[in-house]
């Protein structure tokens, strides 16, 4: 996951995100688009721990990214590897509890 978020950078359309998804084969990795601004990957919990990157995209643009596990989605993990949030400058989610999707 952590490969696959460094291919990803702020202002990157959907249409790329997708394009490297797929073209990389991450296959324990699943892509879920939750809303058109709001997409989840995630790993199973098999694979050491179960990580979740949420991509926040206005305009088909991505302007967030962020490092979470199921047990704390509001709050950004205090491990030392965890990549820090890469947000867009002056952007804020347009849901206030934007982790608090239902998952699909």
């Amino acid at each position: 996951m952590w490969h696959l978020s460094s291919q990803i950078s702020l202002g990157d359309s959907a249409a790329k995100v997708e394009r490297v998804f797929n073209a990389a084969k991450y296959t324990s990795l699943e892509l879920q688009k939750r809303e058109p601004s709001f997409w989840v990957v995630n790993t199973p919990g098999e694979i050491a721990a179960n990580w979740l990157l949420y991509i926040e995209l206005q305009n088909s643009q991505v302007k967030a990214l962020r490092f979470r596990t199921p047990d704390d989605t509001a709050h950004r993990s205090k491990e030392r590897f965890v990549p820090l949030d890469r947000v867009e400058k002056g952007w804020e989610s347009p849901r206030e509890n934007w982790w608090e999707l239902p998952r699909k």
